[in-house]
């Protein structure tokens, strides 16, 4: 029997905290790229009203050592690492033994989500 698999040409991937928490990633796959734009657009949408929040699984890029000098992405904590005020991803931030996370706002100041 011979079968043929194939991959969708465009692909678009989201991970997103429910309202009650849950870290959940959703995949949307289309033959043409403007198409999945507009689903990807209508999926936003939806999980915006849906009191859903964008959530950036590897900490927005920030990375942590496991003890022998391996580094690996650090998991962020949702709460932290989204500012709900502005309704956007923030970056963790260190200076020496503190931790925060941050983000730049258009007037060269920046917000902690507080």
């Amino acid at each position: 029997m011979d079968t043929q698999f194939t991959e969708a040409p465009a692909s678009w991937n989201t991970t997103h905290i429910t309202p009650d928490g849950w870290v959940c990633t959703l995949t949307l796959r289309n033959g043409n790229g403007i198409e999945l734009l507009n689903r990807a657009t209508t999926a936003m949408n939806h999980l915006q009203a849906s009191g859903c929040k964008p959530h950036s699984k590897y900490g927005n890029g920030s990375t942590s050592s496991n003890g022998n000098g391996n580094s690996h992405p650090a998991l962020a904590h949702p709460e932290e690492s989204f500012c709900i005020i502005h309704n956007c991803s923030m970056m963790q931030k260190t200076r020496g033994n503190q931790h925060w996370y941050s983000h730049a706002l258009d007037d060269g100041s920046w917000c902690k989500g507080k």
